[in-house]
């Protein structure tokens, strides 16, 4: 005699397939909304405490459209002007152009070389930028790309950089980098106001920029997001010195 399943046999399998079924959809449904978070997620930290919005730029990031930025809330742009003693962004006057018939504020941006010496480095930035550094401070980027001076040597060096700019321009520079690095140039930066780099914001009174993110969603396309550490108002005074 042949053996008689149960009723609810075919209706076990099926509901155990369907349930299978649905959490690969769920998983598949979730996975999907995580990618999608992860790259197109705007960072920005509380337009509240931080509403005066920015980002930095250099020739990697291609033909800037500053009408579209400005209307997605960019007030201000760093413009990566020279780096060392030779290297000139490709980019930098047509950005700085672009932006000048547009709201968005800009300065210049030099990447601080430890192989050239900090006169050859002067004089290569302002022969390069002449008197179009912006409004905004200069900035002096300083990054652990290869292996660190002493403090003292990079100290003075970069003391002697940051005097002949501020000579030229008439106002101070600005320090940016990573809180680690600003530590160890903190002899060189005095004064100075900074600007901190990374994820997080350490909290200082001489932090006057935050780079949050080396990533961001704006105007439909990803940008290294900064905010200025400040009201508007003060904003506006900074710029209109």
């Amino acid at each position: 005699m042949p053996r008689v399943r149960p009723i609810y046999s075919d209706t076990f399998s099926r509901r155990r397939r369907q349930l299978i079924i649905g959490i690969i959809a769920l998983v598949v449904v979730c996975g999907g909304f995580l990618t999608y978070w992860f790259n197109f997620r705007t960072q920005r930290p509380s337009a509240r405490t931080y509403p005066v919005l920015g980002v930095r730029l250099d020739q990697t990031d291609g033909y800037q459209d500053f009408s579209a930025l400005h209307q997605a809330g960019v007030r201000f742009a760093y413009l990566k002007a020279t780096e060392g003693a030779s290297y000139f962004d490709d980019d930098y006057m047509a950005n700085l152009h672009r932006a000048n018939g547009t709201a968005v504020v800009t300065g210049a941006m030099h990447f601080f070389s430890f192989s050239s010496t900090p006169n050859a480095q002067a004089d290569a930035f302002i022969k390069h930028v002449g008197s179009d550094a912006g409004k905004l401070p200069v900035a002096v980027e300083v990054n652990a790309y290869t292996t660190l001076p002493s403090k003292q040597t990079l100290a003075a060096n970069l003391l002697v950089f940051m005097r002949r700019i501020e000579a030229n321009y008439g106002r101070q520079c600005v320090v940016m980098g990573s809180s680690k690095m600003l530590r160890y140039v903190k002899s060189a930066i005095g004064t100075r106001k900074t600007i901190v780099v990374g994820a997080s914001r350490v909290g200082s009174s001489q932090n006057e920029f935050w780079q949050f993110a080396d990533a961001t969603k704006i105007a439909g396309a990803k940008y290294r997001g900064m905010v200025y550490v400040g009201s508007k108002q003060d904003f506006s005074a900074l710029t209109s010195e």
